[in-house]
């Protein structure tokens, strides 16, 4: 229980426990939402985008989608309905249902609200989408379920849900074929705007998310096709129920496993990132560089900020270089409201004012007020880069004492202290 204290206890201060109520701003714990649409994933990985830069979806960015697999989910569906009277159906059924409309956030506030505004602690969390994992568990134990009955079907006794999911397959199967051309003037309509303004890079971006789109679509009707083959022969009892059994569960994990390996290993021209590092990579991340060989060698107590891109790095801390960037998931709140007011503390008054004695930036800085003392290599989190060092002339001390006090509202606050002449 002690080691729970120190959190308790800084809850109420940090970006998650200082909004309204005592838990996270509303805005700040529904921004990833999970979009009603984006149900498609489930069963088609692209329907908007792979994650990274290909992503199209509602999200301010995802890193890869929430598919289940098409296999799973008709398992799924097929064991809710072939043990719909069990209790334990319906209690799956129900919680995964819950905890969908829970993850739409707000995309469908009638539900989120109600947990965030009654039940305790619910507002200290963000990210609504991560609990689509109760989905995905719960599916994953109906799958369970539909297999178990599927085999249980009569010989030669081909059951009325099996034409109907056929049927569905072959209108899926036409419109790929006969509407192409459809298909890919509306998914171009709605395709959002990449992160970049390089129009060659735009074009790029949304080739591979079409191209990646199609090819899934294409495979849906794969696995739909050994799905459905595969239950065919053993309802002939062309094959025993242990090879239908076990040909089922490959062919589902085959599925899941080919959108996996597309996550943990992306290919150069998927545009994403790998979800996961090598050891040595971690490692060789977190050796020092020039740059941090310099900074270390530096005397007094000093603050840094890292320029543009560099804002978010976390890497220096590891060294014991105080920054006035990087990330925290459960910053303070006050730090944070300053950080975002102030732009990322653009202004070299406030820069002074926070004890910044040098700058770290990817590009040149032409300004009188700094002067630029080293020029090596440094590691980042997109690979080793030529770094330029500037240190801030008349930077304050750590601590010190001001002439004048003036007490101010907070709207009253911030452009004051934004304005260039702010000293």
């Amino acid at each position: 229980m002690l080691i729970y204290l120190p959190s308790i206890e800084y809850t109420p201060f940090s970006v998650r426990g200082g909004g309204v109520g005592g838990g996270a701003d509303y805005n700040y714990a529904t921004g990833w939402s999970f979009h009603p649409k984006e149900i498609l994933s489930f069963f088609l990985p692209s329907a908007f985008g792979f994650g990274g830069q290909t992503y199209w979806g509602f999200m301010p960015f995802t890193d890869y989608p929430n598919y289940m697999g098409i296999i799973i989910l008709l398992l799924a569906f097929y064991g809710f309905t072939a043990h719909r009277k069990e209790l334990l159906s319906w209690f799956l059924a129900g919680t995964a249902m819950l905890a969908l409309l829970i993850s739409f956030g707000k995309h469908f506030s009638l539900i989120y609200d109600f947990f965030y505004d009654v039940f305790p602690y619910f507002n200290k969390f963000r990210v609504p989408a991560m609990i689509l994992i109760l989905v995905q568990f719960n599916t994953a134990v109906l799958a369970a379920f539909g297999l178990d009955a599927l085999s249980d079907l009569k010989e030669k006794t081909v059951p009325q849900w099996f034409w109907i999911t056929a049927g569905f397959y072959g209108v899926w199967l036409l419109v790929l074929v006969l509407g192409s051309g459809a298909i890919e003037s509306s998914l171009q309509s709605s395709f959002t705007q990449p992160r970049t303004r390089d129009p060659n890079a735009v074009r790029a971006i949304n080739n591979l998310r079409l191209d990646i789109w199609t090819k899934d679509a294409w495979m849906l009707i794969v696995w739909v096709a050994l799905g459905l083959g595969t239950i065919w022969m053993w309802i002939q009892r062309n094959i025993s129920k242990n090879i239908f059994m076990v040909v089922l569960v490959l062919i589902a994990i085959l599925d899941i496993t080919n959108v996996g390996q597309r996550i943990i290993h992306p290919t150069k021209s998927s545009g994403r990132s790998a979800a996961t590092m090598e050891t040595k990579t971690i490692d060789r991340y977190f050796e020092p560089d020039p740059v941090i060989n310099y900074l270390k060698q530096q005397k007094g107590d000093f603050r840094i900020y890292p320029v543009g891109n560099l804002f978010g790095e976390s890497r220096f801390r590891a060294f014991g270089l105080e920054s006035v960037g990087g990330y925290h998931p459960a910053k303070l709140k006050l730090t944070n409201d300053f950080i975002q007011r102030t732009k990322n503390i653009s202004s070299f008054a406030l820069m002074k004012m926070m004890n910044v004695q040098y700058l770290i930036s990817l590009q040149e800085v032409p300004f009188p007020i700094v002067d630029k003392v080293f020029d090596g290599k440094m590691r980042t989190g997109r690979g080793v880069m030529p770094t330029k060092v500037y240190k801030l002339k008349d930077s304050l001390p750590r601590a010190w004492f001001i002439g004048k006090v003036e007490a101010k509202t907070d709207d009253q606050l911030w452009p004051m202290i934004n304005e260039e002449n702010f000293t």
